[in-house]
């Protein structure tokens, strides 16, 4: 960014007044600044130092919108205890797990 920067203190005596005006085709999202992925909630601040941070990206280029792996592996986690939890109360005797002991190969017992 020094370049930039040499640049921008350089060339800005010369510049238009106006506010800068993205074009239509780009778009601003907001990014985790650590993991470099969309974010969903939250705001970024004026904080440069800010956990989420606005990105400007092509409309071809910008990340695509989804669940996270392990916000997703959460999800598919309570999903199946609530399942189970359901399946508890309507066959309550089936609920309860039984361990059957087998003798594995090298003759130490295991439990399955």
């Amino acid at each position: 960014a020094p370049i930039f920067k040499q640049l921008v203190q350089a060339t800005r005596n010369r510049w238009d007044h106006r506010p800068f005006v993205a074009p239509s085709d780009v778009f601003m999202i907001k990014i985790d600044r650590v993991s470099g992925k969309r974010v969903a909630d939250g705001t970024p601040t004026t904080d440069p130092k800010s956990a989420i941070i606005w990105e400007a990206f092509k409309a071809d280029a910008e990340p695509k919108r989804g669940i996270g792996g392990a916000l997703a592996q959460q999800r598919d986690a309570l999903i199946a205890a609530a399942r189970k939890g359901a399946a508890a109360r309507e066959n309550p005797a089936s609920a309860i797990p039984t361990a059957t002991p087998t003798l594995a190969s090298d003759n130490s017992v295991t439990i399955q």
